[in-house]
């Protein structure tokens, strides 16, 4: 029409853009991908449709690149978690909460119970948030 910019000529190129912090992928142009802050897919004309990309991967790696087929390597991020703080003023109010009560009970039991426990219920509690709300980034 009058003030196109293609006279009729243009190729839309269409691919698939992984963003957000929920792996979310849609099928659009990397102008759209580039103003949702995404990866923009355009290697080669394999990757045509969300389920030929790993999302997750491209947004947050840890070892989710696993080779079609096999499971990822990830054991990692059961223990990461643990040791993540949302901040200073979080990672100030942790230690001195372990300094406080943590002592007491290392005290109480001894080291090796102490560093189950403390191991055990940040892989659990991680764990259960992840399993109940699995949308939210939490620390």
């Amino acid at each position: 029409g009058e003030g196109s910019r293609c006279n009729g000529s243009c190729t839309l190129t269409l691919r698939p853009c992984c963003y957000g912090a929920t792996y979310q992928c849609l099928v659009q142009t990397q102008s759209y991908c580039n103003a949702l802050d995404g990866v923009y897919h355009d290697d080669d004309s394999s990757t045509q449709t969300c389920g030929d990309v790993n999302c997750l991967n491209d947004i947050c790696g840890l070892g989710a690149d696993a080779e079609p087929g096999k499971p990822p390597r990830q054991a990692e991020r059961l223990f990461l978690p643990i040791f993540l703080h949302a901040g200073v003023i979080h990672l100030i109010f942790n230690i001195l909460i372990q300094i406080s009560l943590g002592k007491e009970i290392e005290q109480a039991s001894s080291w090796w119970r102490f560093s189950i426990m403390y191991i055990g219920s940040g892989i659990g509690g991680f764990s259960f948030a992840a399993l109940f709300v699995p949308d939210q980034v939490s620390v």
